[in-house]
This record gives C-alpha cells, sequence and structure tokens, in this order.
C-alpha cells in the first residue's frame, strides 16, 4: 500500500508545494500520491542532469483541474492531463487519473504522472523546438516520454512508489486501456502510438536508460 513520504535528494528536500495548485487537500491519498510521483521522478532528473552536467529546471506548475481552465498553451480538456512548455507547466484532469487508477492501480497512475514529466526532459533537450519546426511528431514525443518513464521505473524500483512490485504487469495494463477506453484522450492511440508501441518505448528505457531514450526519431514509424 502506498505509504505518504518526504523525498530528500541531491541535498534538498523536494515537496509537492511548488507551483499552483499542486498542494493537495488534508485526507487526499490519490492525490497526495500524485504529488509524490512528481516528486520522484524530478529527483531522477535532477540526477540525471547532474551527472551530465546540465543546469535542471524543475516544472513550474503542477496542476489538478476539474473543469477545463486557460492555461498559457491554451484551454485544458476533459479527460486529459498535458505539458505546456510555454510555461513548463503539467495540468491533470482529476477525474483522469482518478479513473486510470481505479482500472489500473496505483503503479500505473503514477507512470501517467511520471510520463508527463517525460515531457519536460524532452522541452528541456530541445525537442519542443523540433516540434515547432515539424521536424518531429506528436507520437514520436509521446513515446520518447513513456521511455522516459521506463528510465525512472528502473531508477526507483524497489523504493516507496514501486516498493517491490513488477512494474511490467501495470504498463501492459495501462497500455491496454487505449483499445478499450476511446473516451480517454490521454490513451488515444493515433497521438500516443498503439499500447504495443508504448510498451515498447517504455521497456527501452527500463532496459537501456535514458539515454536510451535520447534518439527520437527511433520512434518514428516506419
Amino acid at each position: 500500500m502506498y505509504k505518504i513520504f518526504t523525498l530528500v535528494a541531491v541535498g534538498f528536500v523536494l515537496t509537492a508545494c511548488e507551483g499552483v495548485g499542486s498542494t493537495s487537500a488534508a485526507g487526499d491519498v490519490s492525490l497526495d500520491l500524485y504529488n509524490a510521483a512528481r516528486d520522484q521522478a524530478e529527483a531522477f532528473w535532477q540526477q540525471v542532469h547532474r551527472q551530465e552536467g546540465l543546469e535542471y529546471r524543475p516544472v513550474s506548475v503542477f496542476m489538478p483541474y476539474s473543469e477545463s481552465i486557460a492555461i498559457p498553451c491554451g484551454i485544458t480538456l476533459l479527460w486529459d492531463a498535458r505539458y505546456c512548455p510555454l510555461n513548463e507547466g503539467i495540468y491533470f484532469h482529476r477525474d483522469l487519473l482518478d479513473e486510470l487508477q481505479r482500472e489500473a492501480g496505483d503503479v500505473a497512475v503514477v507512470l501517467a504522472v511520471v510520463h508527463e514529466v517525460g515531457h519536460h526532459i524532452s522541452n528541456l533537450r530541445g525537442m519542443y523546438i523540433a516540434l515547432a519546426a515539424e521536424l518531429i511528431t506528436i507520437r514520436e514525443l509521446e513515446l520518447q516520454a513513456d521511455c522516459y518513464s521506463g528510465a525512472w521505473a528502473a531508477w526507483a524500483a524497489g523504493g516507496p512508489l514501486l516498493e517491490d512490485r513488477g512494474v511490467e504487469g501495470p504498463v501492459r495494463a495501462l497500455m491496454a486501456l487505449a483499445g478499450e477506453r476511446t473516451d480517454l484522450r490521454w490513451l488515444n492511440a493515433a497521438l500516443h502510438g498503439t499500447s504495443e508501441q508504448r510498451v515498447d518505448a517504455f521497456l527501452l528505457g527500463r532496459d537501456g536508460g535514458n539515454s536510451a531514450c535520447a534518439d527520437i526519431f527511433q520512434f518514428r514509424v516506419r
């Protein structure tokens, strides 16, 4: 069972309080879980950037919403989660994550949050500039985020969020929903890749580490 914890990483405490709307209401265990997933994902990527001699810039906003809201990248949609490169914020429809948690379990929804942090890494590494220039596609960007999720999962295995549970099963359960829940835009195969492609991308990162995800063109459908 999920345990609430404070994560100390790289010499300072990462909290869930950075960014508008990231603090959970008292007793909201699910939202605490989502915040903890964000914190641990950022701890991993800060460590990676430090090892590579790069500066890591944290996600600026981590905001749940219950109705569509205006953000710098436009209007958020229901049943969706998105990363906005203009302000480096993550926004998610609370009903979406709650539904994913009910249908695929805690580990699956943790991976959904980690996926969005993966988009932030792509942005820090210039991929959204490439997207704007039409050099890459949204689907390639999505599969890279799945790959980055796998890299995080290998690092986090056995920790508070993954504990001793195998991660491949929850990943396959999460991605399998793509063919079953057409109302969940976050799993739209046309934008994000098929379930098989997403699982393959995740396993690439899990087995090869974050460097295996760097070449975004490997995710191009040929």
